[in-house]
């Protein structure tokens, strides 16, 4: 669906548009926004999550096999660049945790953190991003989200 907006002028009489906008995202562009939060862990493992919104809406449904947390545990190849140049492979939504802003994350024997992405409903509209704590106490995770549509 595309939408166009026009406003009247106060002096009356002319009107001009504003660009127009689209309620999905458009083939082969991409869009980026934020996730993250915090919460306080009872014990070792505790699992923490953190929604993020999509809009405009993927353009089709976005499922784990679509996902990818780079340096999670549920990492993708398809998820290229970083925090500050996001470049996931069309069709791909993916996650960048920023380093410095991880508190408390768990990770695996092999390194990765125990953080994976999971979709809302049909995964157009948005995501969650769950992680375990490490130990007891307040943990957090920011990260930067990209999603770039078939």
């Amino acid at each position: 669906m595309l939408l166009v907006f026009a406003f009247a002028s106060q002096a009356g009489g002319s009107s001009h548009q504003v660009a127009p906008w689209s309620s999905v995202v458009p083939s082969q562009r991409a869009v980026r926004g934020v996730v993250g939060g915090a919460c306080i862990a009872v014990k070792v493992g505790d699992a923490c999550a953190a929604t993020a919104s999509l809009f405009p809406s993927a353009a089709s449904n976005v499922n784990e096999a679509t996902m990818g947390v780079q340096g999670g545990t549920l990492e993708n190849p398809n998820c290229l660049g970083d925090p500050e140049r996001p470049d996931p492979a069309p069709g791909y939504l993916c996650i960048y945790p920023n380093e410095p802003e991880l508190v408390n994350v768990s990770k695996t024997s092999e390194g990765l953190l125990s953080a994976e992405p999971h979709p809302i409903s049909n995964g157009r509209h948005g995501f969650k991003l769950v992680w375990s704590a490490a130990a007891p106490g307040s943990t957090q995770l920011y990260a930067v989200w990209a999603y770039r549509a078939p």
